[in-house]
């Protein structure tokens, strides 16, 4: 009898002590976890690794080896290091992050893919090898779950198509699938199919294939006309760039419609100075350029009605050499033109300073 109430008190004993551990190593995550929050307001990247690592260590030991809190802990140092450029040490916890997402998600799942694409992020395109491994990754994972979610395929698609396509990246091609399947699926006003056909238009005009460019983003055109009150967010972008693609196919009277859409729908502010929708970047003059000769030209002109450049004025030059291409240069610019009571008018006295220098 004595011997059972001993093993009873030794009993309670240890499960006190594992209570009392327990508690005070969730105490110290949290502290340490708030700490790793707290970093992420300051550019000490430094600190913030330190504070990512220490959650990380005490959220393992608190949660275990296969919880998925350990691993997005795991991530959140893996990220930091990754802010460091300390790219080469990540290995072993990556494959410990990418096994815990496995369990607990699927092997083709959103969360999967999305691990793979947030790892891309944080590593940027500096880092162009693996930056390009992690991208490949997300996109094996999203093609191989399209037999059983397109959906989940498609959006993925779009949301790193549209980062591809921002870095010149012809991966970025993967956009016409997520466009395939969008615009088969859902009707011409979804958010998703006017995006994927903005983003597919940008792609293939920035590969020169305008007409490709032309008939997707004209395709979105009847939409934005039919939004009620406020402009879509797309539609000023959508108009810039059939301004360029018109242009680059030497079709200024199309070009037109466009440069005076966005005039009508952009309010002028004479304090600024005019950006262009269109620009043709002026020739350096070989005499100069064997010189090594750089300089500038100060120029005055007029905004037309129509967004044309007309009434160019040399104001100040440092080469003169430099006029003759800068003016041949600015004559193929576009504009918006100013539009007043409703109606686009000349746009007088417009100033525009071109740097030439080598580079």
């Amino acid at each position: 009898m004595k011997l059972c109430i001993y093993i009873f008190v030794i009993a309670q004993f240890f499960t006190i002590a594992y209570a009392n551990n327990s508690v005070e190593l969730q105490q110290q995550f949290k502290t340490a976890y708030q700490s790793y929050k707290s970093s992420l307001n300051s550019n000490d990247l430094t600190h913030q690794k330190t504070a990512a690592k220490e959650a990380y260590e005490l959220g393992r030991k608190l949660y275990g080896d296969t919880h998925i809190n350990s691993a997005k802990l795991a991530l959140n140092y893996v990220v930091s290091r990754h802010k460091l450029k300390e790219l080469s040490q990540n290995d072993e916890l990556e494959s410990f992050i990418a096994s815990v997402y496995r369990e607990k998600y699927g092997n083709h799942s959103k969360e999967l893919i999305d691990l793979y694409y947030l790892l891309s992020k944080s590593v940027g395109w500096e880092d162009k090898e693996q930056y390009n491994d992690y991208i490949n990754k997300s996109l094996k994972l999203a093609a191989e779950a399209k037999p059983h979610a397109p959906a989940l395929t498609a959006a993925t698609q779009l949301i790193m198509g549209k980062d591809l396509i921002n870095t010149g990246d012809r991966r970025g091609k993967i956009i016409l699938e997520a466009l395939e399947y969008f615009d088969s699926t859902f009707p011409s006003n979804d958010k998703r199919v006017v995006e994927a056909k903005f983003w597919a238009g940008k792609y293939y005009l920035s590969f020169e294939k305008r007409n490709n460019a032309i008939e997707v983003l004209t395709s979105n055109l009847p939409v934005f006309e039919k939004v009620k009150g406020a402009t879509h967010p797309l539609e000023l972008a959508t108009h810039a760039f059939l301004v360029q693609a018109y242009e680059g196919k030497r079709m200024s009277d199309e070009a037109t419609k466009h440069c005076q859409a966005i005039g009508s729908m952009t309010p002028w502010d004479d304090s600024q100075e005019a950006t262009p929708i269109y620009r043709v970047n002026p020739k350096y003059p070989i005499d100069m350029a064997r010189k090594g000769k750089s300089g500038y030209v100060v120029f005055e002109f007029t905004i037309t009605d129509i967004g044309t450049i007309d009434d160019i004025k040399t104001l100040e030059y440092e080469g003169k050499a430099f006029i003759k291409e800068g003016k041949l240069a600015l004559e193929q610019w576009r504009y918006a033109p100013k539009f007043v009571d409703g109606k686009a008018v000349a746009a007088e006295k417009q100033t525009l300073r071109l740097d030439f220098t080598l580079g």
